[in-house]
């Protein structure tokens, strides 16, 4: 097949030749600017998948859990984090960068904490435990309610004869 076959579907405005982010206009490649950019957009999304998988506040208490800290973002960027966010040009930048992506996580730590999904692995040990026997409970209370209705109805549409060979009085 050619590419023109293909070229007879598409406009030229339904082809996105852009790259599918755009970074800010502070981030450099020539200096480590991009490589921090980098590695907090990498720690953002594993500090996201921390969060989606711990719904406790309990979960949460350490901050390193869910924060970004800037020695882990020059870790992951190979750099010192002293220089990386105090003395370089794009410094300012980098740290108010941080900070807003530290402060999306915290809401959306909190977002997961306050909302209580349903079902039983949200539910407590003593709460499922009491759940439980209520429901046996009502389980055996039905049970003998329904024995003995089909008993009663049995009786009553026992014939006569067979009532009287049994020696039931109706």
């Amino acid at each position: 097949m050619s590419d023109d076959y293909y070229d007879e579907f598409l406009d030229s405005d339904d082809v996105d030749e852009s790259p599918s982010e755009q970074l800010p206009n502070w981030v450099n490649a020539k200096n480590s600017s991009q490589k921090a950019y980098e590695a907090i957009e990498s720690l953002k999304e594993f500090k996201q998948q921390y969060i989606r998988k711990h719904s406790l506040k309990s979960h949460y208490q350490k901050k390193s859990s869910y924060q970004i800290s800037k020695t882990e973002v020059a870790n992951l960027a190979g750099a010192k984090s002293q220089p990386l966010f105090n003395s370089c040009t794009y410094s300012e930048s980098l740290k108010r960068h941080l900070d807003t992506v530290n402060n999306e996580l915290d809401e959306y730590r909190e977002r997961r904490i306050k909302s209580k999904g349903g079902g039983l692995r949200q539910k407590k040990k003593e709460e499922l435990l009491k759940e439980l026997q209520q429901s046996k409970i009502n389980n055996d209370q039905l049970l003998k309610n329904t024995v003995d209705e089909l008993f009663e109805k049995t009786m009553n549409h026992l014939p006569l004869d067979v009532r009287r060979k049994l020696g039931i009085k109706s």
